[in-house]
């Protein structure tokens, strides 16, 4: 994205994904960063949707502030299996 107002944490590489690509809740987008979250966080108010982040911890980042984290791939399938419940 060439202009850096329109770069994480703006919502706008949200927007345009799914301005291209229909969608059916619940919708995830998987992250590392504050930036990532962040992007999240402003779509879903400016836009009045749910996506939920999931963080994708590491030794850096395992005190960020998430609903839900994961660290193994396995942990990402069973996320996903019980919101669909």
């Amino acid at each position: 994205i060439p202009n850096p107002h329109l770069r994480k944490p703006s919502s706008y590489p949200l927007k345009t994904f799914f301005k291209k690509f229909d969608y059916k809740e619940p919708v995830f987008y998987i992250g590392d960063t504050i930036a990532d979250l962040m992007m999240v966080y402003n779509y879903n108010r400016e836009e009045g949707k749910n996506v939920e982040f999931i963080l994708y911890q590491n030794n850096h980042n395992y005190n960020h502030p998430a609903k839900y984290k994961i660290k193994q791939p396995q942990e990402l399938l069973n996320i996903i299996k019980g919101v669909k419940k």
